[in-house]
This record gives structure tokens, sequence and C-alpha cells, in this order.
């Protein structure tokens, strides 16, 4: 008997991606867990960092990668991170997670 062939389909997301990290300056934000997405094949996930000033105002996107460094520019900024998942069936549009923070003073020290 033929095996049925695998059924392709578009990534579709299952869970959001975790942020792990201390929100002050000079402190290293990362993804705790990554976002979930089924789909066929396999399908490759990107984030990317975005900040805005508390509580609302123009959103700033600022790196597209796994984890986001803190600096000065950051203090008193909400920052959320955004996930998106492509395969040879389609993608998925930026997510639109939760604004964390606000970004705190570095410690002196």
């Amino acid at each position: 008997q033929i095996a049925a062939p695998p059924v392709l389909a578009a990534p579709t997301r299952q869970t959001a991606p975790t942020v792990a990290g201390t929100f002050q300056v000079g402190q290293t934000l990362t993804i705790g867990q990554p976002a979930v997405y089924s789909g066929n094949p396999a399908s490759t996930i990107s984030y990317r960092w975005q900040m805005r000033p508390n509580g609302g105002g123009t959103i700033t996107t600022l790196l597209a990668e796994s984890s986001l460094t803190l600096t000065s520019a950051q203090e008193g900024m909400q920052i959320r991170v955004q996930d998106m998942a492509s395969n040879s069936q389609g993608s998925t549009s930026w997510s639109n997670n939760p604004w964390l923070g606000p970004v705190a003073i570095a410690e002196a020290g």
C-alpha cells in the first residue's frame, strides 16, 4: 500500500514567544520561549524588536534578531518582540505581541 503524500500547509501560529531578561539599560532581552508554528514543511521563524514611548506613540522597529541589548535610547520606552514564519506554502504577517516594560535607567555601578 502506498502512503498518502504529506499535506502541505502555510504556517499558522500556535503560541506566541516569551521575552526573557531585565528591562533595564545595559541588560539584554532574549526570546525566552520561541514562537511555535504549525505548517508543512517546517517554518522558518523570524523575530524583530520594536519600541514606543510608555503608554503609546510612534513605534520604531529596532533589530531583526533574537536578542536586544537595551541602551539609553530605550530608557522609559516599552518594548515588544514580533514574530513571523514562512515556508514554501506561504508566510504570516508580523504578529502584534503585548508591549512590555518600560525600560528602567541603568543601575549606578
